[in-house]
């Protein structure tokens, strides 16, 4: 009888022992799968927009720098993609015509005209807005009467955007050089019309730099949801399997 208990409990620890190698094997292979297959590799395309400009003012002006509040791109922060820099001139002004004779005088055309240049890495970009605010074939009155026109308000703009091939000027970790963005801008009249009448315009100019980074975020490795399914039931059989040795 002692035999036959032994060799039946000899019967059972081999009967048990490789279904806990088992077990184990299965909570350790599942464990390992969810740590290979469930980490990945995240990236994020992102956007950083740095703006800057030369606020309205009278013109001519020449020389007005746009840079001082546009970064750098931390190259820290992942790979950089491309740099777009979007340029907008504003340009606004008003025209007055005065007849101080006793007989109507003839304005065969008037108008205003301006630029807004903006130069900076790898931008050369020039506004242009030719008689921006113009009439054609009016006779003014005697007795001092005047005609005044202007741009509608907050002016007339123009933009342009740049795909910058160079971008080491736009790399580091500070600020973009002063004299890096540089603003002129000018206006003007035309008229054609009778010598005696008096006119008088004015013209003021803005300027706008967007400086747009497209760049991929640094790899950083994290765990899908499936990796802690697997572990969670890789850690559930190898708790299974010890249960079962105690047993």
């Amino acid at each position: 009888m002692k035999q036959t208990q032994q060799v039946a409990t000899g019967r059972h620890k081999q009967a048990h022992q490789p279904s806990g190698l088992r077990n184990r094997g299965i909570g350790k292979a599942l464990v390992m799968g969810g740590l290979l297959w469930g980490m990945c590799s995240t990236s994020h395309a992102v956007l950083i927009t740095q703006t800057a400009g030369v606020p309205l003012q009278p013109t001519d002006f020449f020389a007005e720098t746009a840079a001082p509040s546009i970064l750098t791109f931390d190259s820290a922060l992942g790979t950089l993609n491309s740099v777009t820099v979007e340029v907008t001139g504003v340009i606004e002004g008003t025209l007055d015509i005065n007849n101080p004779l006793s007989v109507p005088q003839v304005i065969n055309s008037a108008g205003l005209s301006g630029a807004v240049f903006v130069n900076g890495p790898g931008v050369t970009n020039l506004t242009a807005l030719p008689n921006f605010a113009a009439i054609t074939s009016l006779t003014i009155l005697p007795g001092g009467n005047a005609l005044s026109f202007a741009t509608p308000p907050g002016g007339v703009s123009d933009t342009n955007s740049f795909v910058i091939g160079d971008m080491s000027p736009y790399l580091g970790d500070g600020v973009l050089d002063v004299g890096n963005f540089l603003v002129d801008a000018f206006g003007t009249f035309q008229f054609d019309g009778s010598s005696n009448l008096e006119v008088d315009f004015t013209t003021s100019a803005a300027a706008n730099v967007n400086v747009i980074y497209d760049y991929t975020e640094a790899v950083v490795q994290v765990p899908e949801p499936v990796t802690l399914a697997l572990m969670g039931l890789g850690l559930a059989g190898i708790g299974y399997s010890r249960r079962r040795k105690a047993g």
